[in-house]
């Protein structure tokens, strides 16, 4: 009996402590919900308990004070108010739209080290723009904008001539000179009048800057880098605290292309349910031209500047050979190894360019196709075991087997025609490939592909003018599904290639892609791709082939892909951001000078609402008469002429802090729940090219109440 009666009281000790566990939970889970709600509400009671929490000697004094003074535990009643509350709140957050950043978007958050940042281009400021104003399902590859039908109005200001450089110079004042403290002030003076427009993060804000300065004073430079961007904050105060989105942007000056035109033409997705969505890789039409596509590899490639003239046109060639280059868009889309963050290859030591420097590609570059066939090591990779490369004139340039480093697993014979006994003797290794590529290919050459990107991701290289002929050519109908080369060489070659049951020939098939590509150029850029509208007279339409090659679900609507439309201006596939004016309320503010840059944009202009004004000043208020009546409001403005005519940094920053105070009259003047882009382009064109800053974007929801 006193057995038992021992083992009862241990399982009642046992038992105490669990059930002290569980209450002690409970008692958690209630405070962390009253925190939650406090600090939903904006409530400070937790900064005043952690204000009365002393040393150790200050909390024994606090024992023997009145109990009312120590924090008391919820009841039950108080508890289920509590989750009531909260319920209540998630219920009124999903009334509201919202924007992270992704882990690319992070990376180019101005928040990150500059040492460690991957900027931006105004290509990625145009995804976003267009997901915002036509609520697209996909995402762009840096922002996530969850909720857009929520998005009452789009308002954008493009500020030309400001860069990261000028914002870091001007910074640089001392604190007298700054007006962190006034603008505090002037938030908590606007909730003494009852301006509801004030929100509480505002008020937080201010509250931190006030009793953060002293302390913000010592931090050095890098350390201001972080997360409160008080170097921002300095000389843009209002616009800083009205957006929680703050990326750097690569100046469209680096690659000498004007800020509007990068951020207005581009294909624009337009979803229709009644019809595919394709991809046109025709919109380099009228790029090529302006020489756009060549710049843009500037700032991933080292591309000299050119100015010598293009040589003419080949006698074999209808068209420029540039309009079948993939851009720099579709390299990223298609997986191409590029040294760009996310991209393949990207900070792999492995990965080499086919150049040390690359000449400006031209109408006459010479075209070389390359095939290559892979094994599988045990490391679970293709490797490259194969290579061929072949000139236009179909002759063979380079040839080789290559042994992989790592032990084969499977030699893939059936496609890539390599057994174990052919590279029993063989000693060349990747390395030396990619020492003789560098070797044989000429600074602008063209380098073509099937499914290019799989061959140079076995290379192990980067090559910026590429032309891949499954993209070039398609019978399928569909962009998600890319015709193979075996289908494409029988219906325009008539050649039958591919058909050894020993496996693929890598020079057969360098040689057959070469073919289609000239085929091409002897013809025009529709020429074999049904997508574009070849095929409609005379031609009748071929069924997939099981052999095409499917890309994946994920691509059935993309960035790059876009609805082709016949514009009246010599029938050019790509659209323009303003011909969405035919399907919302949008209007464009701006001054006579930067009016200049619309100049070739007038006849996509007709539908637009477009009012110039003669100054900043004038712009600024007059937009906030018009963005509350409209669903996308565009603003312009040019600072390059003020900065640069400024005599002193103080000068530089006087104009700076009234550009922002233009801003803040735009940001109180929209309504609520917009969403508000402000967009810096760096430096201008006319900057010294070591001398050229980067630009950036800020990006918020008006008026949204809780903490971001």
């Amino acid at each position: 009996m006193k057995g038992r009666e021992n083992k009862r009281k241990v399982n009642k000790q046992i038992r105490k402590p669990l059930e002290y566990k569980k209450k002690e939970r409970l008692e958690n889970k209630k405070k962390k919900l009253k925190a939650l709600i406090n600090l939903q509400d904006g409530s400070n009671e937790d900064k005043e308990i952690k204000n009365k929490k002393g040393n150790s000697k200050r909390k024994e004094n606090d024992q023997g004070k009145d109990p009312q003074n120590v924090k008391r535990k919820l009841t039950a009643d108080e508890y289920a108010e509590l989750k009531r509350r909260k319920k209540e709140v998630d219920k009124q957050k999903m009334a509201w739209p919202r924007i992270f950043l992704n882990c690319l978007g992070e990376s180019s958050s101005l928040s990150v080290e500059s040492s460690q940042n991957t900027p931006l281009y105004m290509n990625d400021i145009h995804q976003a723009l267009i997901s915002s104003i036509s609520q697209r399902q996909t995402p762009p590859r840096w922002i996530r904008i969850v909720r857009a039908t929520k998005i009452s109005h789009v308002v954008t200001v493009l500020v030309e001539g400001v860069s990261l450089a000028d914002i870091l110079e001007t910074s640089q004042l001392s604190p007298d000179q700054h007006t962190d403290t006034s603008a505090s002030s002037q938030v908590t003076a606007s909730l003494e009048n009852g301006n509801a427009d004030v929100t509480m993060e505002e008020v937080c804000d201010s509250t931190d800057i006030m009793n953060n300065t002293q302390s913000d004073n010592k931090r050095t430079q890098g350390e201001n880098h972080g997360r409160q961007l008080k170097w921002l904050s300095d000389v843009l105060p209002r616009t800083s605290r009205s957006t929680n989105i703050k990326v750097e942007v690569m100046a469209p000056a680096k690659y000498k292309v004007a800020p509007i035109e990068e951020l207005i033409n581009l294909p624009i997705p337009k979803v229709d349910k009644n019809r595919n969505i394709q991809l046109d890789v025709n919109f380099l039409d009228g790029a090529a031209k302006s020489d756009v596509t060549v710049q843009e590899y500037n700032t991933v490639f080292p591309v000299t500047t050119d100015t010598r003239e293009n040589n003419k046109l080949p006698e074999s060639d209808k068209f420029d050979r540039r309009k079948l280059l993939l851009s720099m868009k579709e390299l990223c889309f298609y997986n191409f190894p590029l040294a760009v963050s996310g991209c393949v290859g990207c900070n792999d030591v492995q990965f080499q360019y086919t150049s040390d420097s690359y000449s400006e590609v031209t109408q006459s570059s010479p075209l070389f196709s390359v095939d290559c066939e892979m094994c599988m090591t045990d490391n679970l990779e293709l490797e490259l075991t194969s290579i061929s490369i072949v000139n236009e004139e179909l002759e063979l340039v380079y040839s080789t087997l290559v042994k992989p480093h790592n032990p084969i697993i499977d030699y893939l014979t059936r496609y890539s025609g390599i057994t174990e006994n052919m590279l029993v003797d063989v000693t060349t290794r990747l390395c030396d490939v990619q020492e003789c590529l560098r070797k044989i290919l000429p600074p602008d050459a063209i380098l073509i592909g099937h499914s290019l990107d799989a061959d140079l991701k076995a290379m192990k290289m980067m090559h910026p003018y590429v032309v891949d002929t499954s993209l070039s050519y398609n019978l399928s109908h569909t962009r998600k599904i890319r015709s193979s080369l075996k289908n494409l060489a029988i219906h325009f070659l008539g050649e039958i290639i591919q058909d050894d049951i020993g496996g693929h020939n890598p020079t057969e098939d360098a040689a057959a892609a070469m073919k289609l590509v000239k085929l091409k150029l002897q013809n025009d850029i529709t020429f074999g791709d049904v997508v574009m509208g070849f095929g409609k007279t005379g031609w009748t339409p071929v069924e997939a082939s099981k052999d095409d090659d499917k890309i994946g679900e994920e691509c059935e609507v993309h960035n790059s892909q876009v609805e082709t439309e016949n514009c009246s201006a010599g029938n050019h596939y790509a659209t323009n951001i303003f011909q969405k004016a035919k399907e919302l309320n949008m209007c464009l503010l701006t001054t006579p000078l930067c009016m200049k840059s619309y100049d070739r944009e007038r006849v996509n202009m007709k539908e637009l609402h477009v009012e110039v004004l003669p100054g900043h000043k004038q712009v600024s208020k007059r937009t906030t008469e018009v963005a509350i009546h409209t669903d996308f409001t565009l603003v312009h403005m040019k600072m390059d002429q003020k900065l640069d005519a400024s005599q002193s940094i103080e000068e530089r920053h006087r104009h700076l802090r009234k550009l922002d105070k233009r801003l803040g009259r735009i940001i109180k003047a929209a309504a609520s729940k917009s969403l508000l882009m402000f967009v810096f382009s760096g430096s201008t064109s006319n900057i010294p090219e070591d001398k050229l800053s980067n630009g950036f974007a800020m990006i918020g929801i008006k008026g949204y109440p809780y903490k971001t």
